[in-house]
């Protein structure tokens, strides 16, 4: 009996240990597969792409719990591609090729409302675009910008569109994946590399934001293809987190959460309301200077053409001036997490805020109620 059972335990051993180096091989196979960076078709170049990445437990961790194949099944029928308008007679002319893409959107309602960001629609007008959404192209009727964050909603002449969710950009984390794709069974993934981020300054000018400007951005690991601009960016639920910015100079995504409270106004309305205070400021949790006021705050500030304070705006009705360093609004400390347009944004036209201000060494406390613009 003992020689039968050692004859018996061996083959069943060494199959084991063959089976788990097959299974690893194979893990390791398909990781080197699926590399980020790329938009993953027939003909896949991985020369360029960074192996280590994905074999971190992060890549595995996403993979392993088939995310992407939720994306796709969630996300991708919503993935809209605008076009020029052809107006060619000919049937061969009048084919619309990827080239012609002029960037992505995805659908919002199933009504046709649907949106991208401004660079992707490069200033035409509704009537010289269509949009199209899995294999049917589409007559774009209206079109509403925002000025805020330079998103667009296009209006299309459609019914029962395939609808994305949104998700919550506030929750996105440093290392997480986010998913895009051209709604060809193809898609795009890379990890979050910065939140709560400024877009890289170049000019002193570029240091002053507007109290009606957001100015902070989401900044992936890698740039986002041109091919994708104007695209959503999904997390790994198959919710949109934001939008894909995508150009020469600018590579961020726009998250969703500074344009997701407007949606309601651009249904009922065809127009964005956002609260308005009227104000330029430096933002101090990220300035870097020896003569500043304070460690965060939005410091009051003007140079050249750009006043300091809008004149007969709320915030000069209030009696801000320059040298003001607004520390908090009603008990909402203005810090690195959270800007002061990013707690304006949470109120609407009408309300009345307490602004807490240090002015010449001292804090005190002032009210404005907020405009429309």
């Amino acid at each position: 009996m003992k020689k039968i059972g050692e004859k018996i335990t061996k083959p069943v051993i060494l199959s084991s240990i063959f089976g788990l180096l097959a299974a690893m091989v194979g893990t390791f196979a398909i990781i080197s597969f699926y590399m980020p960076g790329g938009i993953f078709e027939k003909n896949i170049d991985t020369e360029n792409q960074t192996q280590e990445l994905l074999k971190t437990s992060l890549g595995i961790k996403a993979y392993g719990r088939l995310e992407v194949f939720e994306f796709l099944d969630k996300a991708l029928p919503s993935v809209a591609g605008i076009y020029k308008k052809k107006t060619a007679t000919t049937l061969i002319d009048s084919l619309y090729l990827e080239k012609d893409r002029l960037g992505f959107g995805f659908v919002l309602t199933s009504d046709g409302w649907i949106v991208t960001d401004a660079s992707a629609i490069d200033g035409w007008s509704v009537k010289a675009l269509t949009v199209s959404i899995g294999n049917v192209l589409y007559n774009v009727e209206d079109k509403v910008n925002d000025a805020w964050t330079d998103v667009v909603f296009l209006k299309l002449d459609a019914k029962k569109l395939p609808v994305i969710s949104l998700g919550d950009s506030e929750a996105v984390q440093l290392g997480d994946v986010v998913f895009s794709g051209s709604g060809k069974n193809n898609f795009w993934f890379n990890y979050v590399n910065a939140i709560n981020f400024y877009p890289n300054k170049t000019s002193k000018g570029e240091l002053l934001l507007s109290s009606e400007e957001f100015g902070k951005v989401i900044k992936l690991q890698g740039d986002i293809p041109i091919e994708l601009d104007g695209g959503m960016m999904a997390n790994r639920f198959g919710e949109v987190i934001g939008i894909a910015v995508a150009g020469k100079n600018q590579n961020y995504i726009i998250p969703i959460n500074y344009f997701k409270g407007v949606v309601n106004s651009v249904l009922k309305d065809r127009r964005v309301e956002r609260p308005y205070l009227g104000v330029n400021y430096i933002d101090l949790s990220f300035a870097l200077g020896s003569d500043l006021p304070n460690e965060s705050g939005a410091y009051v500030y003007g140079g050249g053409l750009l006043r300091s304070v809008e004149a007969g705006s709320p915030a000069a009705q209030a009696g801000l001036s320059t040298g003001d360093t607004i520390l908090a609004v009603e008990n909402t400390n203005i810090n690195e997490y959270k800007n002061l347009s990013e707690i304006i944004y949470e109120y609407k036209p009408g309300d009345e805020i307490t602004l807490k201000i240090l002015r010449e060494g001292e804090e005190r406390e002032i009210k404005a109620k907020l405009g429309s613009k």
